[in-house]
């Protein structure tokens, strides 16, 4: 059986990155274009860390799966477990446009 054309694909990666552009556009950033980010455990509930993300931060999870956060002190963006190896996986994220908070729910 033959598989979707090559076209699907890009007719897929286009409408998946207007709806992101959307999301995004949505977002009420701050003056610096940050917006306050939560990771929260999926299973209980508990707050993991607080910082700040930005488009920058929000496409790289999009893409890796992995907490990724805009460090204002270093003024770029890292992902948790750079360094450390710990790495903290997303499950799922969303936004509550009406305070811009950003919650990331993790494992």
């Amino acid at each position: 059986l033959a598989g979707p054309a090559p076209s699907d694909y890009i007719l897929f990666d286009i409408s998946f990155l207007v709806k992101v552009q959307t999301l995004l556009d949505s977002v009420k950033w701050d003056d610096k274009g940050l917006a306050v980010a939560i990771a929260q455990n999926v299973d209980t509930g508990a707050i993991l860390m607080q910082g700040f993300t930005n488009r920058d931060a929000v496409t790289t999870v999009i893409s890796s799966r992995k907490v990724t956060l805009y460090s204002r002190s270093r003024s770029m963006l890292w992902t948790k477990g750079e360094t450390s190896n710990n790495f903290i996986n997303i499950h799922d994220f969303f936004f509550i446009v009406i305070v811009t908070l950003y919650v990331l729910k993790t494992s």
